[in-house]
């Protein structure tokens, strides 16, 4: 295992009205077994491998309020692996749709009987 491993983030968002478009990049080097399998016991170290991730995505605000807010998005992340991983690892690709809710500070919520 390595001390310390070289990482790098960069992240934004622009929102126009109701919507908001953001991306990130990140580069990090891991220590990645990229040589196969090794008898059990034996170990040594490996030479760290930089991974990379690309993300964009986009959220729509449907409904604000005084007490907080309701958005619906999505994103889709592309990863970039050496190429000594492809066969493992392929071209991955990941995406993912959620709702947010975003609820104001300050608010409290009280039950009256």
């Amino acid at each position: 295992m390595f001390g310390t491993l070289e990482a790098y983030l960069v992240e934004g968002t622009r929102r126009i009205g109701r919507h908001a478009f953001y991306g990130r990049a990140e580069s990090v080097d891991k220590d990645i077994l990229d040589a196969g399998f090794h008898p059990i016991g034996a170990s040594h170290t490996h030479r760290p491998l930089r991974i990379g991730a690309v993300t964009i995505g986009h959220m729509r605000t449907i409904r604000a309020r005084t007490r907080g807010a309701l958005g619906i998005g999505g994103d889709i992340t592309g990863y970039l692996v050496p190429g000594n991983l492809d066969e493992s690892y392929g071209s991955p690709l990941s995406f993912h749709v959620f709702l947010r809710l975003a609820v104001s500070g300050g608010t409290r919520l009280s039950h009256r009987c």
